[in-house]
C-alpha cells in the first residue's frame, strides 16, 4: 500500500500544477474587458478597397421662386395746401412703364419714369450743379431729347424739360410751389396745346405756358435726336436767371416728379384714381428682368462651389445659369434650420415668371473620369489637418504605408485625390477601416 501511495504522488503534484496553470490563465482572461477578450480571439483585420478610375458626378436639386432683379415703391406726399390724391394711373398692373412717360398722376401732376441708378434727391433749377444734374440730362438724352451732358443745369437743360413735360401730356414747373414738392394749382396740358387749369377749370394759351423759361436762349433750335439744329452749348450754367423775380419764373424740376429706374420696369401695383395719398406707396415698380432665389442646405453649400453651372427650370423653359457667389453665414428659418439664401441670374427669363416658382438643378463633378478615385472613408486626417491614405502592401502581416493627398472633387460616397508625398496609382489597395 506505500508503494501504491508512492506511486500515486508524482500523478496528483502533476493534476495540482495543471490545476494551478488552468486557474492563473482563467484568472487572467477574466481580468481582461469584453474589448480586450476580443481582440485576444478575434485578431484584427484589416478592409481595404482598390484605387480606380472613374467619374464623380452628384446631382443637388430644389425649388426656387422667380423674382424681381429691381424694385421700386413710388411715394407721394400731400402738396402743400391740398389734399393729395392719385387723379390718373395711366398704366395698369402687370404692364411695362414706357421711359420718359408718367407711371401715375398725383393732384394733377406726373411722377416720370427716367433711366437711372438713383434716385434725385433734391429738386433742381437752372444754376444748379452737380452729378444728379449730370443724371438728369443723361436720362433727358435716353428719351431722345438733345441736351450737352456737362453737370450744369443752364438754359438748354431747361428747354430739354420743357420737352420732356410737353411730351409727356403736362406743363413744366416754373415756380416752388407748383410741383408735386408743393402744388399750388396744378395744370395739365391738353392734347390742343393749351393748358387747363384744374382748379378753375379755365384753359391759358399755350404761349403763356413757354413764357415760364426766361434764361437767355441758345442759338439755333432744340427737338428731338435726329432733328436739325445745332447741338446746345456744353456749358450752359451762365444762363441761370440774375435775379430772384426770374428765378421764381424758370424751369424747376420737382424731385417728387421723377422716378430713376436702372432697366426697364413693369407696374406692380398703381393707385386707382380716387385714392387719398399717404403712408403707402401710390405705386409700386419691378424690373421686367429676373432673377432665381433659392436657399441650399447646408449639405449643399458644403458641395457646391461658385463657379458651377446651374439649370434653371420652369415647365418647358430652362436655362443654364453660372453660380457667382455662396454666402459664408447662413440665415436661420423659421423652423430653426440654417440655409444660404442665392440669387441667381438668367439672362431670358419671360417676364410671367415673375413671382412664381421654379426648380434648379447643380451637378456637382466631371463626367471624365479622375485618375484616382477612393472611397470616402479611405482618407484620413492627422491632428495637424492634413489628408492621408493608407497604402496596403500585401504580405503576412500586410503593411501600410501612409500617402500623404489632398481632395479635387467628391461625388457619391467617393473622392478624387491629388498625391502629394508617397506613391499611389490604379489597382492599389488602401485601408477604409477593419473588423
Amino acid at each position: 500500500m506505500a508503494r501504491d501511495r508512492a506511486g500515486w504522488r508524482p500523478i496528483t503534484l502533476a493534476v495540482t500544477g495543471l490545476l494551478l496553470v488552468a486557474a492563473g490563465v482563467g484568472g487572467g482572461y477574466l481580468l481582461h474587458s469584453p474589448k480586450e477578450r476580443l481582440a485576444v480571439e478575434v485578431p484584427r483585420t484589416l478592409l481595404s478597397a482598390p484605387v480606380e478610375s472613374r467619374s464623380l458626378i452628384t446631382e443637388y436639386a430644389g425649388t426656387g421662386v422667380f423674382t424681381a432683379a429691381s424694385e421700386i415703391a413710388v411715394r407721394a406726399a400731400a402738396p402743400n395746401g391740398m389734399d393729395g390724391l392719385v387723379t390718373a394711373s395711366p398704366v395698369a398692373a402687370g404692364q411695362q412703364v414706357p421711359w420718359c412717360r408718367p407711371v401715375v398722376e398725383v393732384s394733377g401732376r406726373p411722377i416720370i419714369l427716367l433711366r437711372g441708378g438713383l434716385p434725385a434727391y433734391r429738386d433742381l433749377s437752372v444754376g444748379d450743379v452737380g452729378v444728379d444734374v449730370r443724371r438728369l440730362q443723361e436720362a433727358l438724352r435716353d428719351c431722345g431729347i438733345r441736351v450737352g451732358v456737362d453737370g450744369d443745369f443752364g438754359a438748354s437743360t431747361a428747354r430739354a424739360v420743357k420737352e420732356l413735360y410737353r411730351a409727356a401730356g403736362y406743363r413744366p414747373v416754373s415756380s416752388a410751389a407748383e410741383g408735386l414738392s408743393g402744388v399750388a394749382a396744378p395744370e395739365k396740358a391738353t392734347e390742343s396745346g393749351a393748358v387747363t387749369d384744374t382748379g378753375s377749370g379755365q384753359e391759358a394759351s399755350a404761349e403763356i405756358a413757354d413764357a415760364s423759361l426766361t434764361a437767355r436762349p441758345v442759338s439755333g433750335g432744340e427737338g428731338r435726336a435726329g432733328t436739325p439744329g445745332p447741338t446746345p452749348t456744353p456749358n450752359d450754367a451762365e444762363s441761370a436767371p440774375a435775379s430772384a423775380a426770374d428765378a421764381v419764373k424758370t424751369i424747376i424740376v420737382p424731385r417728387a416728379e421723377l422716378v430713376f429706374a436702372p432697366e426697364p420696369v413693369r407696374a406692380v401695383a398703381v393707385g386707382a384714381p380716387g385714392t387719398t395719398v399717404g403712408a403707402q406707396p401710390v405705386a409700386r415698380l419691378a424690373g421686367t428682368r429676373a432673377r432665381f432665389s433659392v436657399s441650399l442646405s447646408a449639405a449643399q453649400r458644403a458641395a457646391i462651389k461658385p463657379g458651377a453651372l446651374v439649370t434653371v427650370s420652369k415647365g418647358d423653359w430652362k436655362e443654364d445659369t453660372k453660380l457667382t457667389a455662396l454666402p459664408d453665414r447662413p440665415v436661420i428659418d423659421e423652423s430653426g434650420i440654417p440655409t444660404y439664401p442665392v440669387v441667381l441670374a438668367p439672362a431670358t427669363v419671360p417676364p410671367a415668371f415673375l413671382d412664381e416658382e421654379g426648380q434648379f438643378v447643380v451637378k456637382v463633378g466631371r463626367a471624365e473620369p479622375y485618375e484616382l478615385v477612393v472611397p470616402v472613408s479611405a482618407v484620413y486626417e492627422d491632428s495637424n489637418g492634413t489628408s492621408f491614405v493608407q497604402r496596403l502592401s500585401p504580405g503576412t502581416p500586410p503593411t501600410q504605408a501612409r500617402v500623404t493627398v489632398t481632395v479635387a472633387a467628391s461625388a457619391n460616397g467617393y473622392v478624387s485625390i491629388n498625391v502629394v508625398k508617397g506613391r499611389l496609382a490604379k489597382g492599389d489597395e488602401v485601408v477604409v477601416g477593419d473588423k
